[in-house]
């Protein structure tokens, strides 16, 4: 019957791609962006540590000093591991060609956070978060592929990194990518005696973030945080009063809830979007199915005016023939939908897929391909506070 109503069935079909191909769509950024995990073990105990100025007229920060993480270490008890990030962009010079390469410095401690290991070398270890002990680089599998070739030997080689050459220590896993896919490189990440010192509290340009011990708690985190802070406060009583008018405070949040914070409405805005336009295909598809109905039922009226008999008129399959167009309507919509999910997933390995940067901005890219944007927003340092 669809064979011989064409223009009803391409109609039909034509509602159905536009409708199903724009959920899918949709689904799989939203999917990607905010219902898939950090592609690292336990992600949802990695919580990110962020001080914050709402009364300075200051959007949310995502940002940490030195000071602060270094109090952190010593007077929180409920992570097993902490860490100090931020993005780098360093030039390299290959084949005697400068590249400027977007990267990741941190502190040791990172990858033991992360619980990921390298497939060539090893992780940083502490002695290389030292001032003279920090010329390494571990490679990420993208860059590790588009300089050496894939060569498993490249371990222990040294590589020109701006007016410095650094030793590659390790080559990360090829699906491994953490906050920004656009990493391809990540170097230790050192301070100097003058970051660490008071003089640099409140100057927040690095993210901060720690992993839970099993059966600690989120509010376990903030209460322990907010301690340090009072604890600050009554150390430094000349700065309290502005601090205090500042409205300053830390948030602890999931690291992913602050990846994803700024694109979340925007993305279940889009997916109600696409799930309206689904109703409305199917809206549509039922008032076709009604119209075809009515011209089947004058098609019936003609044939009684013409002297159809009563037993022919009475056969099932007659009254059958609009309810089986309308299940075979039924079952395509169900198979279509089934090919187009098992299609979607099966293939989504070697397919592009959706990340999200910190600054929550959607981007495409290939996991072959190991975003550079400052991520966090530093807050300069307080006009009337000078810790001398």
């Amino acid at each position: 019957m669809l064979w011989k109503e064409r223009s009803y069935a391409l109609t039909a079909i034509l509602t159905l791609v536009v409708c199903i191909g724009a959920n899918t769509a949709i689904f799989t950024i939203v999917h990607s962006v905010l219902l898939k995990p950090l592609a690292v073990p336990d992600s949802d105990r990695i919580l990110q540590m962020s001080n914050q100025y709402p009364k300075m007229g200051s959007t949310i920060f995502t940002g940490s000093g030195v000071p602060d993480y270094y109090d952190r270490l010593r007077g929180m008890s409920v992570y097993e591991e902490q860490a100090l990030y931020d993005h780098a962009g360093r030039v390299f010079y290959i084949d005697g060609s400068p590249e400027s390469i977007q990267g990741m410095e941190a502190t040791p401690s990172l990858f033991r956070l992360l619980k990921v290991q390298p497939i060539h070398g090893r992780i940083f270890d502490e002695s290389e978060g030292q001032a003279g002990n920090d010329l390494k680089v571990i490679l990420s599998y993208g860059l590790w592929q588009q300089r050496y070739g894939g060569d498993p030997g490249v371990i222990g080689r040294q590589i020109r990194m701006g007016g410095f050459f650094r030793t590659i220590v390790g080559v990360m896993p090829r699906d491994f990518q953490f906050v920004d896919p656009r990493t391809r490189f990540w170097i230790p990440l050192t301070f100097t005696e003058q970051q660490k010192s008071d003089d640099a509290r409140h100057n927040n340009p690095w993210t901060n973030i720690g992993r839970l011990k099993p059966g600690a708690t989120i509010q376990q985190a903030q209460q322990q945080v907010n301690a340090i802070n009072a604890a600050n406060l009554e150390r430094f009583p000349q700065y309290k009063q502005l601090l205090i008018n500042s409205g300053f405070h830390t948030s602890v949040d999931r690291l992913l809830d602050v990846l994803v914070r700024s694109v979340r409405g925007t993305l279940y805005l889009l997916w109600g979007s696409a799930a309206f336009v689904l109703l409305i295909g199917a809206a549509n598809l039922a008032n076709l199915a009604l119209a075809r109905s009515n011209v089947r039922l004058r098609e019936i009226s003609t044939r009684l005016a013409i002297g159809a008999s009563r037993v022919r008129r009475r056969n099932p399959s007659c009254s059958r023939q609009p309810r089986r167009a309308a299940s075979m309507v039924a079952m395509s919509i169900f198979f279509i939908c089934i090919i187009a999910a098992k299609a979607r997933f099966a293939s989504s390995p070697p397919a592009a897929t959706a990340s999200v940067s910190a600054r929550g901005e959607i981007c495409q890219e290939r996991p072959q391909r190991s975003l550079h944007q400052p991520h966090w927003l530093s807050l300069p340092p307080l006009p009337t506070i000078a810790f001398q």
